[in-house]
């Protein structure tokens, strides 16, 4: 669990992991705290690890964390997300037994925005249609020895997890969504609106550097805004339109991906798999 600053949400976030059915070893990779987020963490964890703020990156972090893990399995949690099941540590454990299986992660949609009724893999099809959809550190579980063939990369900004998914699916390995391990990632509006920008921003300029696919002009961001609603059962068509949160993450994405674009057009070597989605 990666820490810096989290006294407000740490507390019910450990307490979560606790409770589980399951025990579990719990390993904090602290970027320098100055509140109490040490002082809460330290009854309800087994090991501090830190890292000093100038050596912060997300990459470095969750190598050092699972570097001090013990067990084969690992999960990557944030700090501000709260496991909402109790069982949720074993139902992520148990998808284990498929010898392939590199992590595993939850959502409610598939990666064209349907509900998912049951797990499934991730496939190139998957990443040609939301390159962002798939396996993520807020809440996901690897397979150690998946990891010792393919660290984290250290040098991303952003969406270190979606490039380790990358490489491991590359590798052959398998990558499952199950939407009943799906953890809660209101956290990333909770900061406001130029965190949530900025956030967003950095993560489709690495998507964008990443994969080979075209960024969206204002046609692409038009239809996105009309067609590409969240999904509500209470909300109407119009005010999940008018979001002022989708607008922001939306103005994100579209930025962050011409902006990733043009970087990997004019760079001489591109970061990561650099590859087509979708082919084999």
């Amino acid at each position: 669990m990666r820490t810096r600053n989290s006294a407000a949400t740490i507390e019910a976030t450990l307490t979560s992991v606790r409770s589980q059915t399951i025990p579990a070893e719990i390993v904090i990779v602290d970027s320098g705290s100055t509140d109490e987020t040490l002082r809460i963490a330290g009854p309800l964890s087994d090991r501090v690890v830190p890292i000093a703020r100038t050596d912060f990156t997300y990459g470095r972090a969750l190598n050092l964390g699972v570097e001090a893990a013990t067990g084969g399995l690992v999960v990557a949690l944030s700090s501000h997300c709260t496991l909402p099941r109790q069982d949720w540590l074993e139902l992520a454990a148990d998808h284990f037994q498929l010898s392939t299986l590199a992590a595993v992660s939850g959502f409610p949609l598939d990666s064209a925005g349907r509900l998912l009724s049951r797990a499934r893999p991730v496939t190139w099809s998957d990443v040609e249609i939301d390159p962002g959809w798939g396996y993520s550190n807020h809440a996901g579980i690897l397979r150690r020895s998946a990891w010792q063939r393919h660290p984290f990369d250290e040098q991303l900004i952003a969406c270190e997890d979606k490039e380790w998914m990358y490489r491991v699916m590359e590798d052959g390995w398998t990558v499952l969504v199950d939407p009943r391990l799906t953890v809660s990632t209101s956290h990333r509006r909770g900061a406001g609106f130029v965190s949530l920008y900025r956030r967003v921003y950095r993560e489709h300029r690495v998507l964008a550097e990443l994969l080979t696919y075209d960024a969206p002009g204002w046609g692409g961001l038009a239809a996105q805004w009309w067609s590409c609603l969240p999904p509500s059962s209470t909300r109407p068509a119009w005010q999940r339109r008018l979001s002022p949160w989708r607008a922001v993450e939306l103005a994100g994405s579209w930025h962050g991906d011409r902006s990733g674009a043009r970087r990997r057009h004019s760079a001489t070597g591109a970061v990561g798999i650099h590859r087509r989605a979708g082919q084999s």
